[in-house]
């Protein structure tokens, strides 16, 4: 009898130990922790599956090792909680010392096609996580900030696309490495990377679980400025060419076999001056016979009126 797992997007703080299939498409490096008397390790990873992605965290190092980035494993034993993670409550994967972990191989049906936002989009929206393309159009030289814990790298970086719309991406410590100044001009492709606001400015900040993949100049996808510029191009040729096509086809339309002679344009002058005139007149005689009609009626209405009155014997009011 085949097996039935829960999918991602069904996983519930309220389930008891659901099984979960999914590949593991990032995993952090082993984190120091100290709170009070209680201090150790921790590692946080992504799973996914067709329905979604969801993060997952564990205190156990030894399931550090047992979990491998690209590779599909069958989850058992785990408990789903809520965690607030940036600001925002999303449930999360946890592991503790009796979760099992079992490599599977990598089915098809786990295959998802990767969709990313351009930034038109990803700046209609705050406080999420997504998946965002752009053009690397600035970077700044990296920096060394002090912190309480010590020294920090921090570089920003600006992404355009070519509507004019941008925004700065944050990268901290070894991802400063992930964008560089031979990269300007790339299409950048940035996955799972957090869109915020910092000082009533919207910006994308480099997370653990972040992704990072450019493309060369020579092969920017359809909806860059290079592009754009191209087929500006081919459309100011076509018009060229129709207007082309227009005087040439001007030019070649014979003349009319002959012109009016002075006689026949008085006489038409004539006949157009005749038409005026019988026009005008039949306006006047419209107007004439509308205000006579008008009168008529208005006298027997008056008559009338009078006729009323004297029934009424009412000889004081003045007739209109």
């Amino acid at each position: 009898m085949e097996e039935t797992y829960t999918q991602i997007n069904q996983l519930k703080p309220n389930l008891f130990f659901p099984i979960v299939k999914g590949k593991v498409t990032a995993k952090s490096n082993l984190r120091s922790y100290n709170k009070g008397s209680n201090s150790g390790e921790y590692f946080n990873f992504e799973l996914k599956d067709i329905s979604g992605r969801i993060n997952g965290i564990t205190y156990i190092t030894d399931h550090f090792a047992k979990l491998q980035e690209g590779k599909t494993y069958r989850l058992s034993k785990i408990i789903i909680r809520e965690n607030n993670f940036s600001g925002k409550k999303q449930n999360e994967i946890y592991l503790h010392e009796k979760s099992i972990i079992e490599e599977q191989d990598d089915l098809k049906e786990l295959s998802i096609e990767e969709k990313y936002v351009d930034l038109e989009t990803a700046l209609k929206q705050n406080n999420v996580t997504l998946d965002v393309t752009g053009i690397i159009g600035e970077i700044e030289e990296e920096q060394n900030l002090q912190t309480k814990t010590g020294t920090m790298k921090k570089r920003t970086a600006k992404i355009k696309d070519s509507k004019g719309n941008g925004i700065d991406i944050i990268l901290w410590k070894e991802a400063t490495n992930e964008i560089k100044q031979e990269d300007l001009g790339k299409t950048i492709f940035i996955k799972q990377v957090k869109l915020g606001t910092y000082m009533g400015n919207k910006q994308l900040t480099y997370m653990w679980n972040s992704k990072i993949t450019k493309q060369e100049k020579d092969n920017i996808p359809a909806n860059t400025e290079t592009r754009k510029q191209t087929e500006h191009g081919k459309n100011e040729e076509e018009k060229a060419e129709k207007l082309d096509e227009v005087k040439t086809g001007a030019e070649k339309e014979e003349e009319p076999e002959g012109t009016a002679t002075e006689d026949e344009k008085e006489e038409a002058k004539k006949e157009k001056t005749k038409a005026g005139k019988k026009k005008s007149k039949v306006v006047k005689n419209i107007g004439r016979k509308a205000g006579q009609k008008w009168h008529k009626k208005n006298q027997q209405f008056n008559r009338k009126k009078a006729k009323y009155l004297k029934n009424k014997n009412i000889s004081s009011l003045k007739l209109v």
